[in-house]
């Protein structure tokens, strides 16, 4: 350290010299704490950004499945309206036509509570994006969203290490470190050095002055010895503490892996649900199609219509909520893996099954 003084001439020259890595550790220290406080800031962007395509997906499939409740019940109205006509006709009876005033009712009905949470949703969802829910936001159709080409069946550990929560853990095992080291460090003196020790020498104050540059030397040598219970306690608080964050790493660690792995199986399970209801929905709604067609052409009765309706409403709405479980398992499988889900878009990527 170089300092200007008119002591000794024009410049007055002293050391500190860092004998155990004080300062070092300090810096390593300061550094660790900088990544923790990053870390923590990337983990509640990802998992804000999380939310937000949550509450996006859930309000697009709460809007689809009102829209598919919307159009069961307006069949089911327009086929009431045919068999009224045929009962006054004496071509159907009773029976049948309130048969049917039951099931467009219910129809009905249905259609109101998923008005209701669409709404619930679109509301969360403005909240989320800084909104007053009075404001809104309606999120897009459920066929507008799409997901990655390439969603991974394998995921490598080395994606995991961007991880905020493993930032994190790992930066506090590295400020224990340095925190343990400046713990044992400080059972030993801290020396000073400077041009007052070489003045004080040839004036003869040294052996004079209680507060000579030597005595405060030795003063700074010998107390460590005195303290030695205090520090040696301090030190070993230290190593235990940095025990703890090497185990709370390495649990992080364990976590991240388990949290992947039961991503990666409920996507493979969505993949093969989404597929099957999929498949199920198309069959249903060209059953019901059909068989309105046979009823009105005099070729099928009406309980083949009334089997076909209700298959076709029980498929649609689960087609719609495997559509929407599929999106939200792969949104859970990249905030795994450390990566937060976009949300600036109408896609999530690009996706193969719309």
């Amino acid at each position: 350290m170089l300092s200007q003084s008119p002591l000794l001439g024009s410049v007055e020259v002293s050391y500190s010299p860092d004998l155990f890595g004080r300062t070092t550790d300090r810096l390593q220290d300061a550094q660790a704490q900088r990544k923790i406080s990053q870390a923590q800031l990337s983990a509640t962007q990802q998992i804000v950004a999380a939310a937000v395509a949550k509450a996006w997906i859930s309000g697009a499939a709460a809007q689809d499945q009102w829209r598919s409740a919307q159009q069961i019940a307006g069949a089911d109205e327009r086929l009431l309206h045919l068999i009224q006509q045929e009962y006054h006709l004496g071509a159907s009876n009773l029976q049948v036509l309130r048969q049917q005033e039951a099931l467009t009712a219910s129809a009905k009905a249905a259609v109101v509570p998923l008005r209701v949470a669409m709404s619930h949703q679109q509301h969360a969802l403005a909240t989320l994006l800084g909104r007053y829910p009075a404001q809104g936001a309606a999120a897009p159709p459920l066929q507008d969203i799409h997901l990655p080409k390439d969603i991974p069946a394998v995921v490598p550990s080395r994606l995991l290490l961007q991880r905020p929560d493993i930032v994190a853990a790992r930066a506090a095992v590295q400020a224990a470190a340095a925190e343990a080291h400046l713990a044992a460090a400080d059972r030993y003196p801290q020396i000073d050095i400077s041009a007052d020790l070489g003045k004080a020498a040839q004036s003869g104050a040294l052996f004079f002055s209680p507060a000579s540059t030597l005595w405060s030397l030795a003063g700074s040598v010998i107390a460590p010895i005195y303290e030695g219970g205090t520090l040696q306690a301090q030190e070993k608080a230290a190593v235990d503490s940095y025990k703890i964050a090497v185990s709370q790493y390495h649990q992080v660690v364990l976590t991240a892996f388990r949290q992947v792995a039961d991503a990666l199986r409920a996507m493979q399970g969505a993949d093969q649900s989404y597929t099957q209801s999929r498949m199920a929905a198309q069959a249903a709604e060209q059953a019901l199609h059909l068989a309105q067609a046979r009823y009105q052409d005099g070729v099928s009765n009406y309980a083949t219509v009334l089997d076909a309706e209700i298959a076709n409403e029980k498929d649609q709405q689960a087609y719609l909520q495997a559509k929407s479980e599929r999106y939200l398992d792969t949104v859970a499988l990249f905030l795994a893996m450390g990566e937060g889900p976009s949300t600036s878009s109408n896609d999530l990527a690009q996706d193969s099954h719309p």
